[in-house]
């Protein structure tokens, strides 16, 4: 999402009077809130940002060219102007270790995003992790066409087995997981997908507490 091609496409947007509700991707530092502001004007209704750890040693080392006070400021004005975040994290980078991955878990509590994934790396082919796993020899499985039906990492560290990185990425996604259920989720649900949403939404509720 480019600044200065996203405020145009508002700018037409409420001149053309449009009502079309819309959602987007975006990066943390591509934003600013009087961008925001503008999006919400033009009905943009959710934007999904890539996280992806709370380590800046770790946005570093994959060359996101974020840091954590980006992360922090992008989802805090999100939610000032009344668009919802949806914001993604990973576990499993080359440097990942248990200090990398408590970190994390310490800044989503601090982010509070109102909806959030999380689960573990899956290093694509041309990507910066991709280089580094393959000249460190830490990828375990080469086979791209299985990442998304396998349930466990291609990819161990330098510091965790593959195991490992499987285990604390489940923990990962369960605290993501038990963050989609906020009032202001549900409500944005509703609204959106109307009464017939609820049992679902509740069911989903309630397999989060359990696990």
């Amino acid at each position: 999402m480019r600044y200065e091609r996203t405020q145009e496409i508002c700018e037409e947007y409420l001149q053309r009077r449009l009502k079309i509700k819309w959602t987007c991707d975006s990066r943390v530092d591509l934003v600013d809130k009087s961008l925001l502001k503008a999006m919400k004007k033009a009905n943009c209704i959710k934007i999904l940002y890539g996280a992806e750890s709370g380590s800046n040693e770790i946005l570093r080392e994959i060359k996101k060219r974020t840091n954590t006070e980006e992360i922090f400021n992008a989802i805090k004005w999100t939610k000032e102007v009344g668009i919802l975040d949806n914001t993604t994290f990973m576990f499993g980078s080359p440097s990942d270790n248990y200090e990398t991955f408590n970190a994390t878990m310490k800044f989503i509590k601090k982010l509070k995003p109102t909806i959030s994934s999380g689960g573990f790396l899956k290093p694509y082919p041309n990507t910066e992790v991709y280089k580094i796993g393959l000249r460190k020899g830490l990828i375990e499985n080469t086979d791209v066409f299985t990442y998304n039906i396998t349930d466990y990492p291609p990819m161990k560290t330098q510091y965790l087995t593959s195991d490992e990185v499987y285990q604390l990425s489940l923990i990962l996604a369960k605290e993501c997981n038990s963050l989609n259920y906020s009032f202001k989720y549900l409500m944005y649900r509703l609204r959106e997908e109307g009464l017939k949403s609820l049992p679902k939404l509740l069911l989903k509720g309630l397999k989060v507490v359990k696990t």
